[in-house]
């Protein structure tokens, strides 16, 4: 998937001219999506594999993800969302809006037309897919699955498979986190990409580590910023208890040296 991401990246930067009106490229709060609320409810257990700790969302996981076992959009609408406060979850609610959009064009039979209408800048490719339950005792699980979504191959573009974390206590509350991230997108001369993985030691500690690279065609370096994320999952629910961030400019750190 990281691959296919830059060379689609490449692919469109060669094609594109600039182009200085922005789309909206993520799909708005509706009535098929999910808003800033939380209910009391969970997936079903049954129908995730069944997962052991320790656990490594690495860059490999990301691209040999299985998308053949799908969830259908009123499984997760029916989550609400109850996003871990933190930056990495800040994106969370955009993609899974973005699949709600297009999964239930899908259920109603409407997607051929929907793709004869896309513009530049609409998703056009969007799925969720389970991974696995990590049972974690005392009622708490927590259930691991992702979202695959691409735009019209035009720019603005963007695609990119986001792994999420939905821990789910005793008392059926949720609280959904960001594990893991392979994502691109360009409208030149502007490109960005994203990286995200985690590691999940048995003791019920997640170390979260982003990258995210920026890059403007017209200015010489790229601007590249680094996360790393510390949460502990006890008493039914996550919390952060450490997070560092550092950014810093190609170009300016060859002149310094």
């Amino acid at each position: 998937m990281k691959k296919c991401i830059y060379f689609l990246l490449a692919a469109f930067l060669a094609s594109c001219a600039p182009d200085k009106n922005k789309v909206e490229t993520r799909a708005s709060e509706d009535s098929t999506g999910i808003s800033h609320s939380q209910f009391l409810a969970s997936f079903d257990a049954k129908a995730f594999k069944s997962l052991t700790l320790p656990l490594a969302i690495d860059t490999s996981f990301i691209m040999e993800v299985d998308t053949n076992n799908p969830i259908p959009y009123q499984q997760i609408r029916q989550l609400g969302t109850q996003l871990l406060a933190h930056e990495f979850s800040e994106g969370l609610i955009n993609d899974i809006n973005s699949f709600c959009e297009v999964d239930s064009i899908k259920q109603a039979g409407h997607y051929a037309d929907y793709l004869a209408k896309l513009e530049i800048g609409m998703t056009k490719i969007a799925i969720s897919f389970k991974l696995g339950v990590i049972d974690l005792g005392e009622g708490t699980q927590l259930f691991i699955w992702g979202i695959h979504n691409s735009s019209f191959e035009a720019c603005p573009y963007y695609a990119g498979t986001t792994i999420i974390g939905t821990l789910v206590n005793e008392d059926k509350e949720n609280t959904h986190f960001l594990l893991g991230e392979l994502s691109g997108g360009g409208d030149p001369p502007a490109t960005g990409t994203d990286e995200v993985t985690s590691y999940i030691d048995k003791e019920g500690t997640i170390t979260v580590r982003g990258i995210s690279i920026n890059d403007d065609l017209d200015v010489p370096g790229e601007d590249v910023t680094k996360q790393t994320l510390i949460l502990k999952i006890e008493n039914g629910a996550v919390t952060v208890i450490n997070s560092k961030k550092s950014a810093s400019n190609s170009e300016k750190q060859l002149q310094d040296n």
